[in-house]
């Protein structure tokens, strides 16, 4: 744009001196008869410089719509350009959330089976203690069986004992 204007300024300060350099002419009376100079000849010559107006105002229109559409298509380019980098750092920003989610998932899970493994390890010690506990209980009643036997055999003995003291006490002598 500004180049355009420059250009522009260019353009108005040549046509500024080419103008003041120029003369209308008109004929009257078989004589040459200068009817204006300068700027002042556009009186006369409007029809050449409304032409002219139509012809540069093409020009420049043709020149100014490029440059909107080069600007709108760079524009868009660089839009494209930053929504795509953007783009680009959500998907890196939602891969690297998806690795820390699947490592976070695989470290819970191996937790969940450490402590699964250390449950199992609990059960069956505590099968193994209850077994244990079970053959000891069983050992102790069968004890506790032998000792009421034998406590009744000597109980037996005593009775008999005690049955033969005083059957012997009982005896006259």
């Amino acid at each position: 744009m500004l180049i355009l204007l420059a250009a522009l300024g260019t353009g108005a300060w040549w046509l500024n001196g080419f103008m003041e350099n120029q003369g209308w002419v008109v004929v009257e009376n078989q004589k040459w008869v200068i009817a204006g100079t300068g700027w002042e000849t556009l009186k006369y010559a409007w029809p050449v410089a409304v032409i002219g107006v139509l012809i540069g105002g093409g020009i420049f229109y043709v020149i100014l719509g490029y440059l909107y559409l080069t600007a709108t298509e760079a524009d868009h380019e660089n839009e494209i350009a930053r929504i795509n980098a953007q783009k680009a750092l959500s998907d890196d920003k939602a891969e690297k959330a998806q690795i820390r989610a699947d490592n976070s998932i695989k470290s819970d899970r191996e937790a969940l089976r450490a402590q699964e493994r250390q449950l199992m390890e609990r059960e069956e010690r505590f099968s193994r203690l209850e077994a244990e506990a079970v053959k000891r209980v069983q050992a102790a009643e069968e004890r506790v069986k032998e000792a009421e036997k034998t406590a009744a055999k000597a109980n037996t003995k005593k009775q008999r004992a005690e049955g033969a003291m005083a059957r012997l006490r009982s005896k006259p002598r």
